[in-house]
């Protein structure tokens, strides 16, 4: 028997379905059987089935996780084969020069008070931000921080916390030119 498709599959089940219920009327068919007859009768239409389909399609996932297993072992660290290396090399922070570096960069000024209109909180720790607090500025994004909140976020992320623009980035020439006016 061969069954190429859904279809045949459909007909395969529902005879094999048929095929059972019938057999077991068959089978509970003495008299002090009746009532146990008669609850089979009402539910072997629905639970058979089910049954069935739960089968198939346990054994349908069973086949997919299996795959997917093979096809993590083939390649188990989930690395993309088919991304470009050359767009983007991550540097290197493991000896922690590099990240030390960007810390000592960053420009910081003491905040003096701002227009009402403008947002003085601090993005990471969520206070606001008083007179004369030291902030670091993020020169790529231009957005500023508590000094003491943005150190210890760039050492384990080296993003912005609001924009996610890598701070180790070089600073676009239209940012350059925009800021001497």
């Amino acid at each position: 028997m061969c069954l190429h498709n859904w279809e045949d599959w459909f007909h395969f089940f529902t005879g094999f379905v048929a095929f059972i219920t019938f057999s077991a009327g068959l089978v509970l068919s003495s008299p002090s059987q009746v009532p146990i007859l008669f609850w089979f009768s009402l539910f072997a239409p629905v639970l058979v089935p089910l049954c069935m389909y739960l089968l198939f399609f346990s054994v349908i996932g069973a086949l997919y996780a299996i795959g997917k297993t093979l096809l993590w072992l083939k390649n188990p660290k989930g690395q993309v084969h088919n991304f470009p290396a050359e767009i983007y090399e991550a540097p290197d922070i493991s000896d922690g020069f590099h990240y030390e570096s960007i810390l000592e960069s960053l420009p910081t000024y003491s905040y003096q008070k701002q227009p009402k209109d403008s947002d003085s909180t601090c993005s990471i720790c969520k206070e606001e931000v008083q007179l004369g607090e030291v902030m670091a500025l993020l020169p790529v994004c231009v957005h500023s921080f508590h000094k003491t909140c943005i150190d210890p976020w760039l050492v384990t992320n080296m993003t912005c916390p609001i924009c996610r623009c890598r701070v180790d980035q070089e600073i676009p020439r239209e940012v350059l030119v925009f800021s001497e006016y």
